[in-house]
């Protein structure tokens, strides 16, 4: 009966995620409440309270959910690449499914309208920073693999690059996200990308 509970409480608790990430795409993470969310899915907003002690508790969760815990299609990034050739690839794939999988593109486009700046966030902008399969750390750990193969010139900053390559893709799934009528290649902007990269760190 308790391991019943347990599952059942378990459910519970992904609708709510899964009810939070509707209502935080649509009506922005500011506007929604426990109430919308409860609502949503017939549930009491004590209930919520009951899983989620605060909205930014709820928001810390709803990251881990989408970038940790999702499988399949609604995994983002779904590989560890440990060289030039797999990065590159990486950074094409998951930016398709971002921008083809409709669920990603939810995840996404919520995650960049919050404003990180704001202290009630920042506990979740830190947790955010602490997983393993965000794209900046999996991006630094297939730099560190290529410098523990001295593939890489002596002295390479792994994580400045790998905020460069990082920040520079976000900026292109902005652009994906948001704007229709540009006319540019993604591989090939990703490509151009890599290769002034590769240029500038990989070992003579």
């Amino acid at each position: 009966m308790a391991r019943r509970t347990k599952e059942d409480a378990e459910k519970t608790r992904r609708r709510i995620l899964k009810a939070a990430l509707d209502i935080f795409s649509k009506k922005g993470y500011d506007k929604a409440t426990f109430q919308n969310i409860a609502e949503q899915i017939n549930l009491s907003k004590g209930a919520v309270y009951w899983h989620f002690s605060s909205k930014p508790e709820l928001l810390k969760q709803l990251i881990v959910y989408i970038i940790d815990e999702a499988t399949g299609k609604q995994r983002i990034i779904n590989s560890q690449p440990e060289n030039f050739i797999e990065l590159r690839a990486g950074l094409k794939e998951w930016m398709t499914r971002v921008v083809k999988v409709p669920i990603n593109r939810k995840h996404i486009r919520m995650l960049l309208g919050l404003d990180w700046s704001r202290p009630a966030l920042r506990g979740v902008s830190a947790q955010f920073k602490k997983l393993d399969n965000s794209l900046i750390n999996v991006t630094a750990t297939a730099f560190r693999v290529m410098q523990e193969r001295g593939e890489l010139r002596s002295g390479v900053d792994i994580m400045n690059v790998a905020h460069t390559v990082g920040l520079t893709w976000i900026g292109i799934l902005h652009c994906q996200l948001g704007v229709d009528d540009m006319d540019y290649e993604v591989d090939a902007v990703i490509d151009f990308l890599m290769d002034s990269i590769e240029r500038n760190i990989r070992a003579d």
